[in-house]
Formats: structure tokens, sequence, C-alpha cells
């Protein structure tokens, strides 16, 4: 799935690989959870952006749970630093499914993709994924 996840992120510019995760010229290195942290000091603005391929029956519980595992984190920047923090959890299904909120996320990044073509990335990875595990 690490994997399904990293190429979806890199198709639609979110994150490049390169040894690391960065976006915007700040750098998070690849942890257990990848996310990416996108400021903009000027505006005394942040993003903490995740990206997740859960199986379709979770996806919104995915993305409940990617709200709640960085609403703490988000509450600490905010007041460390005095910033506006969003979260943006951008969570696709392994099949396509997706959240109500994807638009919206995606708008946020200023993603100008289109969701049916994100939705055949995951699925098409999936299947490609199934079948590396059934040839063996």
């Amino acid at each position: 799935m690490q994997y399904q996840r990293a190429l979806l992120a890199v198709q639609y510019h979110v994150l490049r690989l390169a040894g690391r995760f960065q976006c915007q010229g700040i750098a998070v290195q690849e942890r257990e959870y990848a996310f990416q942290i996108s400021s903009n000091k000027k505006e005394r603005t942040c993003q903490l952006v995740d990206l997740a391929v859960p199986a379709d029956h979770r996806v919104k519980l995915k993305e409940n749970e990617k709200m709640d595992k960085y609403l703490d984190l988000a509450r600490e920047l905010k007041k460390l630093w005095n910033m506006k923090v969003k979260v943006i959890p951008i969570v696709v299904g392994a099949l396509g499914t997706v959240p109500k909120g994807l638009e919206r996320g995606l708008e946020n990044l200023e993603i100008r993709g289109r969701i049916d073509t994100i939705q055949n990335t995951a699925l098409l990875q999936s299947a490609r994924i199934l079948r590396r595990v059934l040839e063996t």
C-alpha cells in the first residue's frame, strides 16, 4: 500500500520522491507514517497532508483517523507558531471509492486533477498488487 500511496502522490505532484518526501521546498523524512507539512510564512498558514489508500469499506473511517491523528499536532503548531493550520487527508479506496471531502482537499492543495483519474490510478495499482501476490 505504501508504494501505491507514493505513486498517487508522485502522479499528482502532492509529493516528490527523492529519497525523502518533499513539497514546496519543505522536506519530511519518510517514517512509519509519511505525511507532508507545507507552510507559508508570509501568510502564516500551514497545511498537514496525509495520504492513504485503504480498503473501500474503510475510506470514511480512515479519513476520520487522519483528522484525529493530526488534530493535536495542528493545535500545537497553532500555539507555537501562531499559524492557521489545516489538516488535509487525501484518502482513496483501493478500488476507487472516494469520500465527499476529497474534492475540497484537492482544491486546498491547488491540484487540478480529475477525481476519476485518481480513482483509476488506485484501481490499476490495486490490480497490479493483487496480480503480483497471486503469481507467487
